[in-house]
């Protein structure tokens, strides 16, 4: 008897390597021992009392917390730095099955915030932290045993961790490493747990303040003054945190602190603005009357503003700081009205408006000499020529983040922002138009127009997407990837065929946005408002990039055409995306078999019985002429033929196109042969409609050919019987010869609704229609 193999846990393996290893080397298997982690599920996913205590993986899943409570007390900085991350992906692994009982891990991980670890442990202990408070969160039981007592301890660490000095006067480490881990920890505790934060606002806000809007190029005294100058992610994660400093207000002030937040931002922004552009001589759009200006220093001075606000914001001096001022201050709204809240908020559309219409009405010389005034820009005459210039350099940037506002504003209201979509859209082509020149502006413009066009778009006219032009023709060209400079090298056919093969573009963040821009003109505005050279201009550069969304969006809308023949692009959609769903729905749709037509039943068992009886060869046996009812009689859909007469002169082939309101015919109709035998000296024939009452006439005699071609094209076979005609009917008026379906459909109750065929008596001779009955009988 061959020897059981007994297959290894993944944690007993886990165990045995912590046992075994050294404590130094264990940093360098981390990677493969939280890899083996994850496949632990079955252990550390399951509840505590479901599992038996004797069992296997109880002393397994007991050892593993043993070794783990270790390792996060060692001596090591590796040993505590492996036990961390280990504890985090444990965490991901079991969920809140595991975190009863590891509140001897929570103050192990909190101690490590107070030794002097390197960055890397520190930054692996509040990840893990705030995984443990996320995880806690909606469970009473857990917050009352873990988050309540150890929150607050986390909290002050953290800030110990990137600031100096006592709780009322911090000053912020601006170099730490640490910034951007425990800013956004902070952005994900603080909505679940506001109260908890509530006595560390003046902390945080003293902390928060040299991000929200800094100056790094402020000259004081012609020496640059040491401010921080953080980069845009840790400047992101401070605004957006402030902004959720206002979910701290007592009793459910969060709302009118949002409010009270949004004024004075918006104060500060004018405020900042007056100074920036003290150089010209601003009007508001109707040339009614100027913006009042306060507090503005004398020409002969610095412009700068010496005066600190609620945001404890520092004083700034020259064009540019005051520029990254206004850009910080701009961010630092965007971050307000995007921010998410509870509460219902009253958010001040007309307020944000005037502001950004302030600062896209201002534009710069057109041309390269900055001493001409633009056509809407008056220069104050005690300007200085130094400061205009400043004024002309950091204008693109202003441009740019207050068109990112409009995006920010138009995504937080939603459809609410038809109301004001067409002035916006205005003023951005008017500014895209003056500063073309700078890549930011063009992307922001891009990104903003394709929301406004999800709006918008169905409603734009003609002039409206002419009016887009310059945007349209500057989209197509940032999707054009710019070539390689051609270098000789020896041809292959390897470099052939990928020549040959459709080129992949890598898209930037530029591309992207033109893309989306171009897509969402297709597919949102109405193809009869495109002039041709505009459309055509976007379809060319979608072929050119193979870009399967732009050129689906453009098969699906095409162009409009005034002849009735409008072209299209869905032969490149096939050839370059063959495999595609979306080239395949296209090409050969899947859609139900509509049938028309009054008295329609879809039977499908009958159906099935035809096929059955037509595979079994029995349908040719049920074609009888059943009598017709002694009541009304009951047209037929059965198509009547005879043989021509063997004279030459006399041969004749009638030959009909008839049309019948129900689309079901059985199967013995379809597989009766018919055959036509005529002379090929004999002019064509014509073909005559049948109506609601078909009456055959004879015609002159038909080639064969063409007959049968007719017969094909059609892909119908008549079924060839014979009629008898009443011969006590008068030859002259001719008889009306009716018949019925041979039943195979069993719909009696629709065939009362289908035409009668009229035939003419004196065409064919009653012999020969007897003979015909009988061979068909037989």
């Amino acid at each position: 008897m061959a020897p059981q193999v007994r297959i290894s846990h993944p944690l007993r393996m886990i165990t045995q390597r912590l046992k075994s290893v050294s404590t130094d080397q264990l940093p360098y298997i981390a990677s493969h021992l939280t890899n083996a982690l994850l496949d632990c599920g079955s252990v550390l996913g399951v509840a505590p009392e479901q599992i038996n205590k004797g069992s296997e993986e109880s002393k397994l899943l007991h050892l593993f917390k043993t070794q783990i409570s270790n390792l996060l007390q060692h001596k090591s900085v590796g040993a505590r730095w492996t036990a961390a991350l280990l504890v985090k992906t444990a965490l991901e692994v079991g969920g809140l099955n595991l975190i009863q009982g590891i509140s001897p891990w929570v103050g192990s991980l909190l101690g490590f915030l107070r030794k002097p670890d390197p960055a890397s442990v520190k930054k692996t202990a509040i990840i893990t932290l705030t995984r443990i408070f996320l995880l806690t969160h909606g469970t009473s039981s857990v917050v009352r045993d873990i988050t309540t007592p150890a929150l607050p301890t986390f909290i002050s660490h953290c800030l110990d961790c990137i600031s100096t000095g006592a709780q009322n006067a911090r000053t912020v480490k601006t170099t730490s490493p640490l910034l951007k881990v425990v800013f956004q920890a902070f952005t994900k505790l603080l909505p679940f747990h506001p109260n908890t934060f509530r006595p560390y606002l003046g902390q945080l806000r003293l902390v928060l303040a040299p991000f929200l809007a800094p100056t790094p190029s402020d000259v004081q005294g012609g020496e640059s003054t040491n401010k921080p100058n953080p980069s845009k992610t840790v400047q992101g994660l401070a605004q957006r945190l402030y902004a959720l400093l206002s979910y701290c207000a007592p009793k459910n002030g969060a709302p009118e602190q949002w409010s009270r937040s949004i004024n004075a931002l918006l104060g500060h922004a004018h405020r900042t603005t007056d100074h920036v552009f003290r150089a010209l001589v601003e009007e508001d759009t109707d040339n009614r009357s100027s913006f009042t200006r306060t507090g503005i220093h004398p020409f002969n001075e610095t412009v700068g503003d010496q005066v600190d606000d609620e945001f404890g914001l520092q004083s700034w001096s020259g064009v540019v700081a005051g520029s990254e001022r206004l850009v910080g201050v701009l961010h630092l709204l965007q971050a307000y009205i995007a921010t998410s809240s509870q509460h219902p908020l009253s958010l001040p559309v007309s307020l944000v408006w005037i502001l950004v219409e302030r600062l896209l009405s201002v534009f710069g010389p057109s041309g390269t000499d900055s001493s001409v005034q633009s056509k809407h820009t008056r220069h104050n005459p005690e300007s200085d020529r130094d400061e205009r210039e400043d004024l002309w350099r950091v204008l693109p940037r202003i441009h740019e983040v207050a068109i990112e506002l409009n995006l920010v504003l138009i995504d937080r209201v939603g459809s609410t922002s038809i109301s004001f979509a067409q002035i916006v859209m205005e003023r951005i082509t008017w500014a895209f138009e003056r500063d073309i020149r700078h890549n930011l502006v063009r992307m922001a413009s891009y990104e903003t127009m394709t929301r406004l066009l999800e709006h918008i778009g169905p409603s734009l006219s003609k002039p409206n997407i002419v009016a887009l032009r310059l945007l349209i023709e500057s989209a197509c060209s940032d999707c054009t990837p710019q070539q390689p400079s051609a270098t000789k090298s020896n041809t292959t056919a390897e470099d052939s065929a990928r020549k040959n093969r459709p080129q992949e573009w890598t898209t930037s963040e530029m591309t992207g946005s033109a893309i989306s821009f171009l897509e969402a003109l297709i597919a949102k505005t109405r193809p009869q408002c495109w002039p041709a050279p505009l459309r055509a201009s976007i379809d060319r550069t979608a072929i050119m990039l193979q870009y399967k969304s732009t050129i689906t969006a453009s098969v699906l809308n095409p162009p409009f055409s005034n002849s009735g023949t409008a072209t299209s692009i869905l032969p490149f959609l096939a050839r370059a995306y063959p495999d595609s769903h979306e080239a395949e729905a296209i090409l050969r749709p899947r859609l139900p078999i509509i049938r028309t037509g009054a008295g329609q039943v879809n039977n499908f068992e009958e159906s099935e019985e035809e096929l059955d009886d037509y595979n079994n060869g029995s349908c040719f046996n049920k074609m009888e002429m059943e009598p017709s009812p002694p009541t009304e009689p009951e047209p037929t859909t059965t198509f009547i033929a005879t043989e021509a007469s063997k004279e030459p002169d006399a041969t004749l082939l009638t030959s009909w196109s008839h049309t019948v309101e129900s689309t079901k015919r059985s199967l013995e109709q379809d597989t009766v042969p018919f055959s036509i035998d005529t002379d090929l000296s004999q002019p064509e024939s014509k073909r005559l409609r049948a109506e609601e009452e078909l009456t055959v006439q004879p015609i002159a005699t038909s080639t064969p050919s063409n007959a049968a071609e007719s017969m094909n094209k059609e892909k119908e076979t008549l079924v060839a019987s014979a009629l008898v005609p009443n011969p006590t009917t008068d030859a002259s008026a001719g008889s009306s010869v009716t018949t019925r379906d041979d039943g195979v459909d069993g719909d009696s109750d629709s065939s009362s609704d289908l035409p009668s065929i009229h035939i003419d008596s004196d065409l064919y001779s009653t012999d020969e229609d007897e003979d015909g009955l009988e061979a068909m009988q037989q």
